[in-house]
């Protein structure tokens, strides 16, 4: 895909994940908020209900992926006879292209009440050396 000078791909790749077309149960369930300014980008993830320990980021092949994994046993005490038992297993995950334009040594994660914060800074982009074609 072709992207536009003035979106410098991250906009458009968003697009595709939050555009009707590509929603499914797990985006959904995580929520994202995206913020850009110049120097970087900004992402809320909702996953009420996970702790740190239970979310995996990773960045590999140009793609930052976040995963979730939770499961739930219910305890039983002493003299207790199960009627019914019941275990909760979630897990999400999602990921964003974000290819080469992220320093991924800088990245950076939070969570507070519920919302995973990601800093995501720009990489300090070169200008190209103007190149000159010769016609044959």
């Amino acid at each position: 895909m072709l992207l536009t000078r003035y979106d410098n791909g991250f906009n458009s790749i968003l697009d595709q994940f939050f555009g009707s077309a590509f929603a499914s149960d797990n985006v959904s369930q995580m929520k994202t908020d995206v913020v850009e300014n110049d120097k970087e980008y900004k992402l809320d993830i909702e996953l009420a209900g996970f702790s740190k320990d239970d979310i995996k980021i990773e960045l590999s092949d140009g793609y930052l992926t976040i995963s979730a994994n939770k499961t739930e046993n219910t305890e039983k005490s002493e003299g207790d006879k199960y009627i019914r038992r019941e275990r909760s297993v979630k897990s999400l995950k999602r990921s964003f292209l974000v290819e080469d334009l992220v320093d991924e040594d800088k990245i950076s994660a939070k969570m507070q009440d519920g919302i995973l914060h990601l800093t995501l800074p720009k990489k300090e982009q070169q200008i190209p050396e103007k190149k000159t074609v010769l016609i044959d």
